[in-house]
Formats: structure tokens, sequence, C-alpha cells
């Protein structure tokens, strides 16, 4: 059996920024590289961070992995460095259930249960299992039971925060490609999110699936309100309506609205999404790959199903790798509603690619090659890279 001999680990900041250099108008503050919002409880960096690794077997075939990392990255690529790799060299790369449940064991009676840990070993996990899909040859998706979509259905996401007429103009240029599915953020004050969401539903017509992004700022009242506002106008869903811990808030809200409510980008492990869903607080759940990583993710769909709620995988701050990824868990998500598409990040994440993830008006391509389908421009990488480490069979 193939032994893993190698554990390579790259921190990338990218010059494009995800949200950070381009509203500098709204900034509360900003020390370093990272900034506040106004409008955003989020912290988020001026740059596109993340962290890859790439992990090696003895005939020097290897798999890439990416966590969702937009902010400091260089933890996650400690934890890896120093706490996850070593244990890694000598591994057998098929034990990826073991090793997931090695690396989440290692830190949970520390109470690191979620948070950079998870991102950490969320970048291991996707690693080994396109290291596995390129030992066999064959496309992740086959590992993982069998495509089920030909493409995966997206929305288009990280449209205008600005008024209604810079909001409009945006949607109706991406309905004009073809796109019939799109999310728009809130944040101006219950009636006037209200207003802007009948505003563009009204520009965009009956058809078009409208959903929205709270980002978690509504009181539990205020999140029935603006929901109440926008069912007349066929809201696709409400996503992160409360505070993310507010559970019961959750569910209040979920409760109280016919439109869906949508939570699920900040949770990482099928014991969180257990609880939101025995208590009904989500009518479709978010989970993100770069969280939690394919093995955990496919966890978290299957139980989802199990309570026939839908799946809409999120998409945050990320590259290449760590989208691949996420179409391939999408490909094989048999509840599956739809999966997000940042026009702008996902630009910068194709800069890193040998050959780019497409994405158009029918959804994602599902790469076709074996693993996650994609490999790393390495020259590209050195470009970006500002940091990295390498652990052999010597560090171990």
């Amino acid at each position: 059996m193939p032994r893993i001999t190698e554990v390579h680990g790259f921190v990338v900041k990218m010059d494009q920024s995800y949200l950070g250099g381009t509203q500098q108008v709204h900034l509360s503050s900003q020390r370093g590289d990272y900034v506040r919002h106004k409008k955003y409880r989020s912290s988020y960096s001026v740059k596109s961070e993340t962290f890859l690794v790439r992990i090696t077997t003895d005939d020097g075939t290897y798999g890439w992995g990416e966590a969702q990392a937009p902010l400091v990255p260089e933890v996650a690529s400690t934890i890896v460095e120093r706490l996850l790799g070593p244990f890694l060299i000598g591994r057998d790369p098929f034990d990826t259930q073991s090793i997931w449940l090695d690396g989440y064991n290692a830190m949970r009676e520390r109470g690191h249960m979620n948070g950079y840990h998870l991102d950490a070993v969320a970048a291991c996990d996707i690693a080994l299992w396109d290291l596995k899909g390129k030992l066999l040859g064959a496309p992740l998706s086959a590992l993982l039971g069998g495509q089920l979509h030909e493409t995966v259905p997206c929305y288009v996401s990280g449209l205008a925060a600005g008024d209604d007429t810079a909001r409009i103009k945006k949607v109706m240029e991406w309905a004009g490609q073809g796109f019939t599915a799109f999310k728009l953020p809130l944040g101006n004050g219950v009636h006037a999110d209200g207003a802007s969401f009948a505003a563009v539903r009204q520009a965009v017509g009956p058809d078009a699936h409208l959903y929205v992004d709270a980002h978690w700022r509504y009181t539990v009242s205020e999140a029935i309100e603006v929901g109440e506002l926008m069912q007349p106008n066929r809201l696709g869903f409400l996503e992160a309506p409360v505070a993310p811990e507010d559970s019961l808030g959750q569910a209040e809200v979920a409760a109280a609205l016919s439109a869906p409510v949508a939570i699920g980008e900040e949770l990482r492990t099928r014991y969180d999404f257990r609880d939101r869903l025995v208590k009904r607080s989500a009518d479709v759940i978010q989970p993100d790959i770069g969280r939690m990583g394919i093995t955990e993710a496919i966890a978290v769909t299957a139980l989802a199903d199990a309570f026939h709620v839908p799946v809409a995988l999120h998409l945050g701050v990320g590259l290449g790798v760590y989208i691949a990824a996420g179409v391939q868990v999408g490909a094989v998500t048999q509840n599956l509603l739809t999966m997000e598409f940042q026009p702008g990040q996902f630009d910068v994440g194709n800069v890193l690619l040998v050959e780019p993830v497409k994405c158009d008006e029918r959804g994602y391509t599902v790469p076709a090659g074996p693993g996650l389908g994609i490999d790393v421009d390495m020259d590209a990488l050195a470009r970006h890279s500002t940091s990295q480490f390498a652990l052999g069979i010597d560090d171990a």
C-alpha cells in the first residue's frame, strides 16, 4: 500500500481583496492587513488569503487541499506543520475517515472543535481525497458513490451592496448572461431591505431565484419582519438572519416564515448541524467544504437528507482547490439545491490552477480528471506564496 512521505504547506496572499480593499468608505478601522467594516461583524483582509497543502506518497503521487482561511492563514499552516502533518507521515492515504477523526479528536477535549483547527483538518482531508483519486485514476465523484449532477447549479453572489440602482444594474448584467439565481446582501434596515428586495424582484421578473444574506444583523423580531416583507415577492431563502450561536432564535424565525431560512457557513461538524436540524433551525443548510473537509461534508449532507432538508453549498473566500472540492461534493449530493458562485473571487481563485474550474449560466462544470480534477500551477503559486514548510520522513 502507498504511504505518505511528504507534507508541504503554502500560505498564499493574492493582491485582489474580497471586501477589504473594495469598500474603504465603509471601514470603521484598519490594522495592518485586516479591516473591520461598519456594516459587517466579521473582519476581512485587504488581500485574498488562503492556505494550501500538498500531500505526497512514496511513488511521487500528490494531492492538493485548501483551508477556507481568509484571515491569518499562518495559523492553519502552523497547525498542519506542528500538530497534524507529522502524524500524517507514514500513514496510508486511503485512511481518510480515521485520519479526519484523529485530527478532530486531537483537540476536542481542549475545546478546539471548530475554528482554525478544523480549517487545518479540512485542508489535509481535501488533499487526501485528491490524492486517493489520483492513485486510483478516478474522479472524486466516483469515489464518493457516483456523480448525480452533470453540472452543479449555482447562484451569483457577492453582488453590489450599494443603492437599488447599483443592485439592479448588477443583477441585470448577470441575468443578461443567462444566470437565473442571485443573492443580495442586506444591512440597510428592515424596511429599506424589504423595499430594495421588491425593487430587484420587479426588475428581474418573477422567475428568477432571489436569495438574501442578512449576515447575522437582525434580532429575531426584525428577521421575522423583514422575511414577512419579502415573502410576497418570492423570497428564495433568508440566510443567516440572527446571531449564529442563537439556534433557538434561528428556529423561531424559521417557524414564523413560509420562506426558507438558510444557515451553516459558520458550522463545521455533523454535531453542529444535527442540533440545528433537530431544532428545525433551518430549512436549507449551507456547509462549507473548506471549513470541514470532504469526509465531514459527506456526513453532513447525508444527515440533512435524512431530515429532508436541501443543501446550498457555501463558498466563501478561497481559491481554486477549495472551489473544485466544493463542486465535486455538489456533484454527488442528492439533496443539492444550489452552490454559491462569487465571480470576482472565482477569477482570483483560478489564477493558481493549471486549468481553470469553469462556471456559466448552467452551473459549475464538474472537473473530469482524477481526484479533484485540477492541478496547481507551481509558478503561479511561487509568485503568491508568502511562506511555506516541508515535512518528510526525517521530520516525523
